[in-house]
């Protein structure tokens, strides 16, 4: 799967980026700025984005991003943060959050079963209890361990 990653601490992009190329998925990026990212999603148009929220950007961040990502090329984020603005954050309508500080077997899990769910190996989406999924559409916020129908789940997936 082909996997932008939006992450503005060094380290962690890094770390990132080398816990999903031995998964072997495709890393574009990562960038760390909201322009550099939308920059490469133009021309790369990845399957999934990993965003973290809190860039240190005074007029834009990941939930910005994530909104562009899916309005102009109907790409879904996840949100990798610490601290979220859970009612802004559903406008961007995200696979869910995992929040920092997580453990990387628990991100690649996620990653996968969002990627059976893009490839339609699964119906259902099967991710771990620690990630908050974004809830079926007019719910509005976040819920922890909900496990939506696919048709729910997969709404704003192929926009």
């Amino acid at each position: 799967m082909r996997i932008l990653v939006l992450e503005d601490e060094s380290l962690i992009a890094l770390m990132l980026a080398m816990e999903l190329e031995k998964a072997g998925h495709r890393v574009i990026g990562p960038a760390s700025t909201s322009a550099a990212s939308l920059r490469l999603a133009e021309g790369e148009r990845p399957d999934l984005a990993l965003l973290d929220i809190n860039l240190g950007e005074r007029d834009r961040d990941g939930t910005d991003v994530a909104m562009a990502l899916l309005q102009r090329y109907g790409i879904r984020s996840l949100f990798v943060s610490g601290d979220v603005d859970m009612q802004r954050a559903m406008r961007a309508q995200p696979w869910g959050l995992l929040s920092k500080p997580y453990d990387p077997r628990s991100l690649l899990d996620t990653v996968r079963a969002i990627d059976d769910v893009l490839s339609g190996r699964v119906h259902e989406p099967r991710l771990p209890g620690y990630v908050r999924l974004a809830a079926p559409a007019g719910l509005g916020r976040l819920m922890p361990g909900h496990q939506p129908r696919a048709a729910s789940f997969a709404a704003g997936a192929s926009n």
